[in-house]
């Protein structure tokens, strides 16, 4: 059993505390979950259909955002489910009375707010794909931080790159690729770009050269 498996298991388990309303195998049958409607599950945040693993039919999404982006995450949720209170980050296990269900932790992680959430909603996975909402940028997540020289991942860093980053940044168009590096401090364009660089993702050094010539320019004219 490899390890994210070992871990998801791990993480349904926890849902299955009795303190909990229901059993998640209730609530994520065959015939409860919706399905008039295709889900994009490259889309960040990525999608994972848990029938396969766990028997359940139910997607589970985990994803890094910012607390701004909480409060529209809760506001799709709050349409289709009775969410309620201020709180950014909290535990809810939810359902309507459409036989939909959702299981939510989101927790305060790498200056940002890590979601874990486990559903059967269609829609309001559809409705979560139209925020477009962003990854929590790597200089942000680890402030003070300077990755260079690193080249193998360990501890929070292999966590963040493997769970929470690639699935933001693989599906990522080019040009949204290009943007997201545009205030990238130069050290974390290396990295990215020793992590996952290839013939196909040459804009992170792009990024870099265009960047330095235009200061040069500045520098030029201010003279």
């Amino acid at each position: 059993m490899n390890g994210y498996i070992r871990n998801l298991r791990n993480w349904i388990k926890k849902l299955r505390n009795p303190r909990l309303k229901d059993d998640p195998w209730v609530l994520y049958k065959e015939d409860r979950i919706e399905k008039s409607l295709p889900v994009n599950i490259e889309h960040f945040p990525q999608k994972d259909f848990l029938l396969e693993e766990v028997g359940l039919y139910a997607y589970r999404l985990i994803f890094l955002i910012s607390k701004d982006d909480v409060v529209r995450l809760k506001d799709i949720i709050a349409a289709e489910f009775s969410l309620s209170g201020d709180l950014i980050y909290f535990t809810a296990e939810l359902s309507n009375n459409h036989s939909l269900s959702i299981h939510i932790g989101i927790q305060p992680e790498f200056n940002g707010a890590k979601v874990e959430m486990l559903t059967n909603s269609v829609a309001l996975l559809a409705s979560l794909d139209s925020l477009n909402l962003t990854s929590i940028p790597p200089w942000i997540a680890f402030p003070g931080f300077n990755p260079e020289g690193i080249l193998g991942l360990q501890g929070n860093l292999d966590y963040w790159w493997h769970r929470l980053f690639l699935p933001y940044w693989i599906p990522l168009e080019k040009d949204k690729k290009k943007a997201f590096l545009q205030s990238a401090p130069p050290e974390w364009v290396e990295f990215i770009d020793i992590q996952y660089g290839d013939e196909d993702n040459p804009s992170a050094w792009e990024i870099i050269n265009a960047a330095s010539k235009l200061n040069k320019q500045v520098t030029i004219i201010k003279r």
